[in-house]
């Protein structure tokens, strides 16, 4: 006869069931959120019953806007600054960086002095792909530098004035009358002597006739085109 004592047979368990403090209902463990502090592990509520009460007593807490401050603190330097002195930053509190633009322009010149050669060679090879791509732009303020230098008493001649100076002319040379893609800018009375660098005081030219010219008078007769003032 087995001794009950050592029975290898499963104890009876109880039905999961439990009956709620609030409706006085009784409903399965499921019924319940789980609670550590009760001796079940289980609230005494129902999830019925709290959903209820919670809807009815709950009160979310106002949302207060926090008033933007005037100044700020740098964390760098350790100053107060109004906030115009710091570069702004949506993904920071109030919109502003941590750092002053004092500091913060000091750190990018070290940074720079640091690493003075990639940051050249990045530099560079901007310039040389903004160059390429915009090689009448580039050309229009060479030239207008150029003005400056000899101390030219006018130099407006923009990009698209020079396109359609050389548009009116067919791409051609004005003195030898051949079509060349590379034009350049010969100044009819030359900055060297007091000349403009503006519409009406340049033609194109091909290379050899401009050298050919120099800072000599025109080789054929040229009268100032006025007129190319309503094509700007």
């Amino acid at each position: 006869m087995a001794d009950p004592q050592h029975s290898t047979e499963p104890e009876e368990t109880q039905p999961q069931i439990k009956k709620c403090s609030k409706c006085q209902g009784e409903k399965s463990l499921g019924a319940f959120s789980y609670d550590k502090s009760t001796h079940d592990g289980r609230c005494s509520w129902c999830k019925t019953c709290w959903a209820f009460w919670h809807k009815e007593n709950y009160q979310p807490y106002p949302k207060v806007k926090k008033e933007c401050p005037t100044h700020k603190g740098c964390t760098v330097c350790k100053d107060v600054f109004p906030l115009e002195e710091f570069t702004p930053d949506k993904r920071l509190p109030y919109g502003r960086c941590y750092d002053c633009k004092k500091c913060r322009a000091l750190k990018k010149k070290t940074r720079r002095a640091a690493n003075i050669e990639h940051v050249r060679a990045i530099e560079l090879a901007g310039e040389r792909a903004w160059r390429n791509a915009n090689r009448e732009t580039y050309r229009a303020k060479a030239k207008k530098h150029r003005a400056r230098v000899l101390n030219a008493p006018i130099s407006d001649l923009t990009a698209p004035q020079w396109l359609a100076i050389k548009v009116l002319y067919q791409w051609r040379c004005v003195y030898c009358n051949k079509k060349v893609v590379a034009l350049t800018q010969d100044h009819i009375t030359p900055l060297s002597k007091g000349g403009n660098h503006t519409m009406e005081n340049v033609v194109p030219a091909c290379q050899s006739c401009n050298s050919k010219k120099h800072t000599g008078p025109a080789l054929i007769p040229i009268q100032p085109m006025l007129s190319l003032k309503d094509l700007a």
